[in-house]
């Protein structure tokens, strides 16, 4: 599913031009297709975010993490 948002939005009008995300689709393939990337290697409490479903976000309980963690 990464790989096809990765596809859509890499070709679709609306992305701006200078992310030149068309050119990278191979490069990035392996990754995307992968499926869960590493966590960032930082001194902060990690979040699972799920964008399986677009429509359903909770992007409330995203801001409260990050408020309560700055």
């Amino acid at each position: 599913m990464l790989y096809e948002r990765f596809l859509t939005r890499s070709h679709s009008a609306e992305r701006h031009p200078g992310h030149r995300d068309h050119l990278n689709i191979a490069e990035f393939k392996h990754l995307l297709l992968g499926g869960e990337l590493e966590l960032l290697d930082i001194e902060t409490l990690p979040y699972h975010f799920d964008t399986t479903d677009l429509d359903s976000l909770d992007h409330e309980s995203l801001y409260d993490f990050i408020d309560s963690n700055l």
